[in-house]
């Protein structure tokens, strides 16, 4: 009863006030205080769910273009020409020996889930040395570290991750009990970087000389036996690298030579054999370099006497022979032109 009289009398106030003063006092709280809860509890929810999907659709988008052009795109919608750059950078082209035979043997299915997890091992030491932008087709890598200006620093992470790439591949062959091999080649310089394509479909790509540079002295390690080729700038001001010049070579498709060199290694690990086989492979190529012939296929039998295994005096030691073969005057050679891949 008590309580039935408290609400009777709060019922003749809020009647007596709004008759008075037109106060609409049942009406005021859900209207000034529930209503606005309400509708900030459902924004706040709408936000969060959206702002779920963006990271959802970020962490996806990440699988197939660079972290930075993912925030970029995100932050101004789909405008190409913001993400559309020419930069300073180093190429690293990386091709598979033995994908044939690999093809060949292994189902459709086997296949893909081989490559998968032959691009995974690959791309590790890769990410490891802060690579920016890595693309896979078929058996092939074209990666890039890139920078506004030149940056020494920025090439040795590259070097270092191409030597990695060789580890990994050393772990991998364990690992599934193949017999594969990498050829990798390294070019610095200016490039573009940006989407590619027509028709409403669009590829995040590496173009530019350094990139077919690289993609060349990748092919050209089969002519030499070797596994690693740069162009001689990627290592100019980088220490702790173990290199060799390995001569000048017109590269099919360029119009002029590539001094290049190869790498070994990280200094740390360099073998004295190693460090010997440079000395020794410096003296026979600055005499080949002077056109003396006779003298440089002695310089380079002699290394292969010590080194049976290597590739680049093999190279030159069968070049001196055409040379003296076909009569060629003992004169400097300009570089050599690689008709073939």
């Amino acid at each position: 009863i008590r309580l039935s009289l408290v609400g009777s009398e709060m019922c003749i106030r809020d009647r007596w006030a709004f008759d008075e003063d037109a106060l609409w006092l049942p009406m005021a709280t859900p209207i000034l205080v529930q209503l606005p809860f309400a509708l900030m509890v459902g924004l706040s929810s709408q936000y969060l769910v959206e702002r779920r999907k963006v990271r959802t659709i970020g962490r996806a988008l990440e699988m197939y273009v660079p972290e930075s052009v993912v925030r970029d795109l995100a932050g101004a919608g789909v405008d190409l020409d913001s993400v559309n750059r020419v930069v300073y950078g180093t190429c690293l082209a990386n091709d598979m020996s033995g994908f044939t035979a690999v093809s060949e043997g292994k189902s459709a299915k086997e296949l893909a889930r081989f490559m998968n997890a032959y691009f995974d091992a690959m791309a590790q030491p890769l990410k490891r040395y802060g690579v920016d932008v890595t693309e896979f087709h078929a058996d092939t890598i074209m990666c890039a570290w890139t920078r506004n200006q030149e940056s020494p620093a920025m090439r040795r992470n590259c070097l270092l991750g191409a030597i990695g790439v060789l580890a990994a591949m050393e772990a991998f062959n364990k690992a599934e009990g193949a017999n594969l091999s990498a050829r990798i080649g390294l070019q610095d310089g200016d490039f573009y970087l940006g989407h590619t394509g027509g028709g409403g479909r669009m590829a995040y790509s590496i173009l530019g000389d350094p990139a077919n540079t690289a993609s060349r002295l990748e092919e050209m390690n089969k002519h030499l036996g070797t596994q690693i080729l740069a162009g001689r700038t990627v290592v100019d001001g980088v220490e702790g690298i173990v290199v060799r010049p390995v001569g000048s070579f017109k590269l099919l498709g360029k119009g002029e030579g590539t001094p290049t060199v190869q790498v070994l290694g990280e200094s740390e690990n360099a073998t004295p054999a190693q460090i010997r086989l440079c000395e020794e492979f410096a003296v026979a190529l600055g005499l080949f370099e002077q056109g003396r012939w006779q003298d440089a296929l002695e310089s380079f039998s002699a290394i292969l006497e010590r080194y049976p295994d290597d590739g680049p005096s093999g190279f030159y030691a069968s070049v001196c022979r055409d040379k003296l073969e076909a009569g060629v005057p003992a004169e400097p050679p300009a570089p050599l032109v690689m008709t073939s891949k």
